[in-house]
């Protein structure tokens, strides 16, 4: 037991510290992993197969590339330029990207 007569604040600071020890672990809400950038300079075969739609920034716009497209192979995601990896077309025109013309 915590004696809370001669220091009442240290002591009321103690209780608190022991119960936030004692509390269950409190664990994060899920992420919604398809709406997470991809990391920089990630491979697009160790992403999940179907996050491999690359969004461009160029002077065009904000253009996606699908796998298999003319333009994929050769087309770099720069997070750091704004530009990013989408799991679905849908998502990606959803962003508000375009396919290539």
């Amino acid at each position: 037991m915590i004696r809370t007569t001669r220091f009442p604040a240290l002591a009321a600071s103690a209780i608190v510290a022991l119960a936030l020890c004692a509390a269950p672990a409190i664990a994060a809400p899920p992420v919604n992993e398809p709406l997470l950038d991809k990391p920089v300079g990630a491979s697009p075969n160790k992403l999940p197969k179907p996050c491999r739609i690359k969004g461009n920034i160029s002077d065009g716009g904000h253009i996606y590339h699908v796998p298999g497209s003319p333009h994929y192979s050769r087309t770099r995601v720069e997070p750091e330029k704004g530009e990013r990896w989408f799991c679905t077309e849908e998502e990606a025109i959803a962003a508000g990207w375009r396919a290539p013309k």
